[in-house]
């Protein structure tokens, strides 16, 4: 699963672009170490497709606009950016992989086990209400719930 060989410091910038965006430094170095261990640059264009359209949900709810920029999208650009690392469709399971695998780099990188929680149950959530999980359902008219839709309109669309 591990490729090792990707250096996203190497990306264009239209590849870096969401995750330039993440302001706080720990999240985005979490998700930059998690993307060089995990991913490729196939599963990185295919978060930066979801990214965007979660980016125009969030810009069309009003929760992000060009004056501000709140910790929550953060945790939701590192959770889109690091979604489809671990999942495989044909295994609901691999869906809670990301925090297996990446809850010890998460407190090397200084995050606290309140933001991890947080980036790990939403990619948990990806499914919207196909999540086999009840308790990993994101509660509708949420953050997660956006997520959730602008993973499968990213499907969808490809």
């Amino acid at each position: 699963m591990s490729t090792g060989n990707f250096n996203v410091k190497n990306l264009e910038i239209d590849m870096r672009r969401h995750l330039d965006f993440i302001a706080v430094p720990e999240i985005r170095k979490f998700t930059e170490k998690a993307l060089e261990l995990y991913g490729s640059e196939e599963k990185l264009q295919e978060a930066n497709r979801a990214a965007d359209i979660l980016i125009d949900l969030l810009k069309r709810k009003k929760l992000l606009d060009g004056h501000t920029h709140q910790s929550f999208v953060d945790i939701l650009l590192s959770a889109m950016l690091l979604h489809n690392l671990f999942y495989d469709e044909n295994d609901w399971t691999t869906l809670f992989y990301a925090r297996r695998d990446l809850c010890r780099l998460a407190r090397e990188c200084g995050i606290n086990k309140q933001i991890s929680s947080l980036i790990f149950s939403t990619i948990e959530g990806q499914l919207g209400e196909d999540t086999p999980v009840d308790e990993c359902i994101p509660k509708p008219n949420t953050p997660g719930e956006l997520f959730a839709y602008a993973v499968w309109f990213a499907k969808k669309l490809q």
